[in-house]
């Protein structure tokens, strides 16, 4: 069962969303962050960035990105999540 605090308690894992503060990267990440909410019921980690990041992590390992001038999607962002937890998302298939 997923928790909020960032953390998945099922299995332990922390969700964060790194971004890049200088750029003013902090409304996707609050929309990110928004998402997940809603998606997984989880609450992401937003941590302070800089030099044009936007990472999501799990565990520390990136699991999507900013590529360019792209912001990955909210589904792309709640894709990648739950896939790196190992959990379906709700009203999908698995």
């Amino acid at each position: 069962m997923l928790r909020a605090s960032g953390v998945a308690t099922r299995a332990g894992s922390v969700v964060s969303i790194v971004y890049c503060i200088t750029c003013n990267y902090r409304p996707q990440a609050l929309r990110a962050a928004s998402a997940l909410r809603q998606a997984l019921g989880i609450d992401a980690i937003l941590v302070r960035g800089h030099s044009g990041r936007f990472d999501v992590e799990v565990d520390g390992r990136v699991v999507a990105a900013r590529s360019g001038s792209r912001f990955p999607t909210d589904e792309e962002v709640v894709d990648a999540v739950a896939r790196a937890l190992g959990v379906p998302r709700p009203g999908r298939a698995p």
